[in-house]
């Protein structure tokens, strides 16, 4: 069993101007008192054709941590547009937080997001040039999936785990905390994309994203 849980997230701003900044209402239990802090990144997926645009908005480091229940806002900057290839301006892409403890994952928790504008004529006959002032984003924050991942933490009896490398998750959880069904075959799927990810393209899948 993890050590920190997650109790619950909350999408402020939602929807939001493309350019505004990301903030969510983050509460999570530890166990137990932790002897280092919680680093937190938040990742925002720029294209499904490859990782290489993939941007990290911050890393954020959330501690001490005592036994118990938190609460924190987790702020982070708009993606920088000029990293974003043009045809993926606009549509559906994925919004990511993960959690690490002593440089190791532990948790990964992904929403779609929609970017398109709010202005009726331009959402009929989009720029070739993306112009991100008027672009408005909505993330779909009733269907998020969070991923776990098997640490060691700071207990004797856990340091004799081997931590699992980040792309070994072992189980998907609804926020409700009931686990998804066919894991194992959603795991076997996840491992298959990653090996394949930048030769395919197509629909974004938040299971297929490391």
């Amino acid at each position: 069993m993890s050590v920190v849980t997650l109790m619950n997230t909350t999408v402020l701003n939602n929807p939001a101007p493309f350019l505004s900044p990301f903030k969510f209402v983050v509460t999570i239990g530890s166990r137990q008192d932790l002897e280092e802090d919680l680093e937190w990144k938040v990742r925002y997926v720029g294209s499904a054709s490859s990782i290489e645009y993939d941007q990290v908005l911050d890393v954020v480091l959330v501690g001490p941590v005592h036994e118990g229940h938190h609460q924190f806002v987790l702020e982070v900057p708009a993606p920088d547009p000029e990293l974003i290839p043009p045809l993926d301006a606009v549509g559906v892409t994925i919004i990511i937080l993960e959690s690490f403890y002593r440089g190791n994952r532990f948790l990964k928790l992904g929403y779609f997001l929609c970017n398109d504008y709010e202005d009726q004529e331009l959402r009929e006959n989009p720029p070739a040039v993306p112009v991100f002032e008027k672009l408005s984003r909505r993330i779909l924050d009733s269907d998020p999936r969070l991923t776990l991942f098997p640490i060691a933490w700071d207990s004797a009896e856990e340091e004799v785990l081997q931590p699992v490398e980040s792309d070994e998750a072992v189980l998907d959880w609804n926020m409700d905390g009931t686990a998804s069904e066919d894991e194992a075959e959603e795991e076997e799927d996840v491992l298959e994309d990653d090996e394949d990810e930048d030769e395919d393209e197509g629909d974004i899948d938040l299971d297929a994203i490391d």
